[in-house]
């Protein structure tokens, strides 16, 4: 079974998300906010992170790259209501473990988002998790 990683901090949306990715077969697992998604990557692996990009305290480009600091080998859909900014437009360019899907979208989206994400080849270029300083 799948590990993933849910990491939204509105909770009706974090529910319902959880419900579907587990009805989908993931052994799925909930953070709150960027802090306590490095935290948890950190201390174990993922097969999918799934987070929202504008969240308090650490958003979701930053989470992602603390999270690849400890762990490359995840990886990561960053859902955003926002406009490409620069940043995210190159870090999709540059590495393949990495997508995103843009809000509102449907399940469906969401699934071929996640299908064609997970057959991309995994990173090498970070620690696995554990390794570095959580």
């Amino acid at each position: 079974m799948a590990r993933l990683l849910l990491v939204e901090d509105d909770h009706r949306t974090r529910d319902l998300f959880g419900q579907f990715f587990r009805m989908k077969g993931y052994q799925v697992f909930e953070a709150r906010d960027g802090e306590e998604a490095v935290a948890m990557a950190g201390r174990q692996a993922f097969d999918l992170i799934v987070m929202d990009v504008k969240m308090p305290k650490l958003d979701g480009l930053e989470a992602f790259h603390r999270i690849r600091e400890v762990c490359a080998s995840s990886k990561v859909l960053l859902m955003t209501g926002f406009t490409m900014n620069e940043e995210l437009d190159h870090l999709l360019v540059k590495d393949s473990t990495v997508a995103y899907v843009h809000k509102p979208f449907t399940f469906d989206q969401l699934t071929a988002a996640i299908s064609r994400l997970m057959e991309a080849p995994p990173s090498t270029e970070s620690p696995e998790p554990g390794t570095g300083a959580s």
